[in-house]
């Protein structure tokens, strides 16, 4: 994540350079600022015979923009310092059609039409502006040029002499261009793939975002003229609408506006429907996304919007600083666009910052949220560790209070069996293993969930640690062997493992208590599940078998009587079938904690 920030520092260090050598180096024209006369064509039906006839009495210069005007446009201006071989760039391209006319050295009328969906090749110069080759310009003649387009009627006319406009100047408004582009585009990847991993909204929002920056940096500069996709300029209407539906999407995500203002929160709803709304209108003709100029007001209602949101969420949140960086990054952008429309509707003149400055603050913005988003990952990786961090002490907690109360409650069970042996007098080597086989079975469940590392302990290994343990105490019984068929997939409440463990301790003992001299004793325990949801416990041995006169007399009997009874739905029996069988079933619970 530090090389992702590093390399967008750089990139955007380097982008501050590229625009500065561009905008300094940027050609001069033959005529920098010049009169140009206009006459509006109310029916769009006048001729060149018919315009030269008119007096033009409007005026402003050659950086102009008249605003939208739907009908035709003619211009007249002359062209000081003459050459042979000229370019006459109108640094626009978004004319549906625009004609110049000029009386050659020969006295020859030259008549050029060029159109916005000429193709690049077809060009006089391969450029996406709409661009004429004036050769031997007659003097002091006017030229007149007639313009018709579906959009502000906007353009910085310059005059350049032909070899230093094809080497110089055509590289550089382009080369800035093509560059904001690719920066949208790499974060858009970048987003892209992080949304991925990160399965974040926000960050597909923000990808989102991009895509719709990306194609207005398209449409608003003609790039896509150099695909020669100059006939899908009515498609490429849609994006201003695009850009805000995307805008209000990502704002709203970032600033959790729903949780912070949950009235805002609806009328960002409310104005995507609107939007969408208008592009449907549009699809169908009623709504003219192309020529209206409402869109930029809808633009400027919407960062509005974004910004006050910023400034309430700003004031109810204390760590607030990426929020005002946030407020304070769409805010040039909403002067930028303030700049832009008043440009459009011809309140402003033109001129090369006003034309390109909002793309420009696009460009800031995008990478300062790239910035922002970098900080908002580290942030929400923190905070899903940190709940991590406090999910694992709870359980630790909640482990630790009940290994207390099983301690508690085991060393009061082994009290309780040594009050009783002590009663019957008798200090035997076997009472004295029957009691560390009892003590053992309570080791080896506290042992198993000290070395276990998460919440799932082994029944498996838990009873054959008991038999391990059996076995190491009875080391002197020859011939013993113990096998185990335990079904993994049962989960016994914590308090049935332990009630198992004491059963299984109580059996074995028995079993080697009263089958001393048996040869080669085979022990088996089997626990399986049922499909009524019945659990089945069976130890078998192949030894001598049960004597019913034992059972009141045997303390290991009572002891397992006393926990097969605190089993929920339990019933067991202990019979002799080619040796002593003990069945017990059981229902599992059904609450609180699981092994």
């Amino acid at each position: 994540m530090n090389l992702f920030k590093h390399i967008i520092f750089r990139f955007f260090i380097l982008l501050t350079i590229l625009v500065v050598y561009l905008f300094f180096n940027y050609s001069e024209p033959l005529n920098k600022k010049f009169e140009v006369y206009y006459f509006s064509d109310k029916l769009s039906n006048m001729t060149y015979s018919d315009i030269i006839k008119v007096k033009f009495v409007d005026k402003t210069t050659n950086n102009f923009s008249l605003g939208y005007i739907k009908n035709n446009v003619w211009f007249k201006f002359k062209i000081n310092k003459a050459k042979k071989e000229l370019i006459l760039d109108l640094n626009e391209y978004n004319y549906e059609s625009a004609v110049l006319y000029y009386y050659n050295t020969k006295g020859k009328l030259v008549e050029n039409e060029k159109k916005l969906t000429n193709s690049i090749k077809n060009r006089d110069i391969p450029s996406s502006n709409i661009i004429f080759k004036i050769n031997n310009l007659k003097d002091n003649e006017f030229v007149y040029l007639k313009l018709r387009s579906n959009y502000s009627i906007v353009a910085n006319i310059q005059i350049y002499d032909k070899f230093e406009y094809i080497f110089i100047h055509n590289m550089n408004i382009n080369t800035l261009i093509i560059l904001f582009i690719s920066i949208t585009l790499i974060l858009l990847i970048i987003s892209l793939f992080l949304s991925f991993i990160f399965k974040d909204k926000v960050l597909l929002y923000f990808a989102f975002l991009c895509g719709t920056y990306m194609l207005y940096f398209i449409s608003s500069s003609g790039v896509y003229i150099y695909l020669n996709l100059g006939y899908l300029h009515n498609i490429f209407c849609y994006c201003p609408l695009i850009v805000i539906i995307s805008l209000l999407l990502f704002s709203s995500s970032y600033l959790n506006i729903k949780k912070h203002l949950p009235f805002m929160y609806l009328i960002f709803n409310i104005y995507i429907s609107i939007i969408l709304l208008l592009i449907v209108c549009s699809i169908f003709h009623i709504y003219d996304a192309f020529i209206s100029d409402i869109n930029g007001i809808l633009a400027l209602i919407t960062y509005a919007l974004i910004i006050y949101s910023s400034f309430l969420i700003s004031k109810k949140i204390d760590d607030n600083k990426y929020i005002k960086y946030f407020m304070w990054v769409n805010i040039l952008v909403f002067i930028s666009l303030l700049f832009f429309e008043s440009f459009l509707f011809g309140l402003l003149e033109y001129t090369i910052f006003i034309r390109y400055g909002l793309i420009f603050s696009l460009t800031i913005k995008i990478v300062v949220l790239a910035f922002l988003l970098i900080k908002y990952i580290i942030e929400k990786e923190n905070k899903i560790k940190m709940k991590d961090m406090e999910d694992i002490n709870f359980y630790n907690n909640l482990v630790m209070k009940e290994m207390n109360h099983r301690i508690k409650n085991n060393f009061h069970f082994i009290m309780s069996v040594l009050h009783l042996e002590n009663k019957k007098k008798q200090y035997s080597e076997t009472v004295y293993l029957e009691l560390i086989s009892r003590i053992s079975s309570f080791s080896s469940m506290h042992e198993q969930l000290y070395l276990t590392n998460d919440k799932n302990v082994s029944i498996s290994e838990y009873l054959s640690a008991i038999t391990n343990d059996i076995k190491n105490i009875y080391v002197n019984f020859q011939g013993l062997k113990i096998s185990q068929n335990i079904d993994r997939n049962i989960n016994l409440h914590y308090e049935y493992f332990l009630y198992l463990g004491v059963i299984l301790s109580e059996l074995i003992t028995n079993s080697l208590k009263h089958n001393k001299g048996v040869d080669k004793l085979k022990i088996s325990i089997n626990l399986i599940e049922e499909k009524n949801e019945m659990i089945k416990f069976i130890v078998r041995d192949n030894g001598r078998g049960f004597k019913k006169e034992e059972k009141s007399n045997s303390l290991g009997l009572e002891i397992i009587k006393d926990f097969c009874n605190r089993m929920d739905n339990s019933s067991y029996d202990l019979f002799s079938d080619n040796g002593t069988v003990f069945l017990l079933s059981f229902k599992n619970k059904e609450d609180v904690l699981y092994f």
